[in-house]
């Protein structure tokens, strides 16, 4: 089965795009790489091919991603189930604890410091 970007990451990314068409996107991306596969990661396609994550280049002044996370998560927007950014974590499930230290079980994993996810 082929994957695909979730409808609502798709529509997110067309927002992003046209709000910053100029941006750059070196880190953008969505399906896993194999790192990704050998650990539950939302960058890898649930059974029905969807896949539920994308990180966005942090490109100030162009597109600033952490604080578009945080504008994201300020506003509620029901397509989150998480945000990470700048070394910290968002969760809905743990919504009303805010914004914590990113803490990945591999500290040499990326910090999400040149991209939001």
């Amino acid at each position: 089965m082929a994957w695909y970007v979730s409808p609502a990451l798709a529509q997110l990314d067309k927002q992003i795009n046209a709000a910053a068409p100029n941006r750059r996107k070196g880190s953008d991306g969505t399906i896993g790489d194999a790192a990704h596969s050998a650990r539950t990661s939302d960058h890898n396609p649930l059974p029905s091919g969807e896949v539920t994550a994308k990180d966005w280049t942090h490109d100030p002044p162009r597109f600033d991603a952490h604080k578009f996370a945080r504008e994201l998560v300020a506003k509620r927007d029901p397509r989150l189930k998480m945000a990470i950014s700048d070394d910290e974590i968002w969760t809905a499930a743990r919504a009303a604890e805010g914004w914590r230290p990113y803490q990945p079980d591999n500290p040499r994993r990326n910090k999400h410091i040149g991209h939001a996810h």
